[in-house]
């Protein structure tokens, strides 16, 4: 019930910023800022959802791979899937919250992965006042009957996430002074489509809506095999020292 209100919510504001531009008056600009300050603090509350409202996973099968005398080698077939609901408000929110010019104090949001021409893009979001709520990534892990399967994964909104520090490092130097300068006339950055998202990898994978498919290690006695068939899977957030991320800091 909560999260539908929320929802309404966010579906009223985006239909609150939809008025024309021309004309405005003092009680109209009052107007925008307010749903500008009301739609940040519901970005913030709908970033800060589990993990279990923005993907679902489904257990498809497993292959035995080695018995061994104590253990067996078993690989898990999983798929991942997005909440599609909450991935249309997560942009739709950010899509509302957008200014159409960059400045000093804008801050870029991606969302809404997807390939164009063999190449990994991104709907690119300019907004205000949301650096202290960005997610830039979310570590997930798999468990299968409350046991760890697989190692911790990273995900960004519908995006399996690998990145290239080197290739990032190599975008940051090549365009800091031509962005700096950008910023410092209050001139709209400009960035070349080759440095765009640079440090993405190619191997990236998108969440389809059929699903991604995962193939997790897996060990189990010999005894517990007939488990296999109807294994209980489900997400969580992987908290560790290996994955250090802000949110494992703030948010434990």
């Amino acid at each position: 019930m909560k999260k539908t209100f929320m929802f309404a919510v966010i579906g009223l504001l985006i239909a609150a910023n939809c008025w024309a531009a021309a004309e405005l008056t003092s009680e109209d600009v009052i107007r925008k800022q307010q749903t500008m300050a009301d739609s940040k603090e519901l970005y913030r509350a709908l970033s800060a959802e589990s993990v279990n409202t923005k993907y679902y996973v489904e257990y498809k099968g497993y292959e035995i791979k080695n018995i061994g005398p104590k253990m067996v080698d078993v690989i898990l077939h999983v798929k991942i899937f997005e909440n599609q609901i909450y991935n249309k408000r997560y942009n739709e929110l950010l899509n509302n919250m957008a200014e159409s010019e960059s400045t000093i104090d804008t801050l870029t949001v991606w969302g809404n992965y997807r390939i164009e021409d063999k190449r990994l893009v991104a709907n690119e979001y300019k907004t205000t006042g949301l650096r202290a709520y960005i997610l830039d990534d979310i570590p997930i892990q798999i468990y299968a009957n409350g046991k760890l399967a697989g190692k911790c994964s990273t995900y960004r909104d519908n995006l399996a996430v690998s990145f290239n520090i080197t290739k990032f490092l190599t975008s940051f130097v090549w365009n800091f002074p031509k962005v700096f300068m950008q910023n410092w006339n209050e001139e709209e950055v400009v960035i070349d489509k080759k440095w765009e998202h640079a440090g993405i990898k190619e191997e990236s994978r998108i969440i389809p809506s059929t699903g991604l498919l995962l193939k997790l290690k897996y060990k189990i006695n010999g005894s517990d095999i007939d488990s296999l068939k109807s294994l209980n899977v489900t997400l969580s957030e992987c908290l560790n020292k290996e994955h250090n991320h802000w949110r494992n800091i703030n948010l434990k």
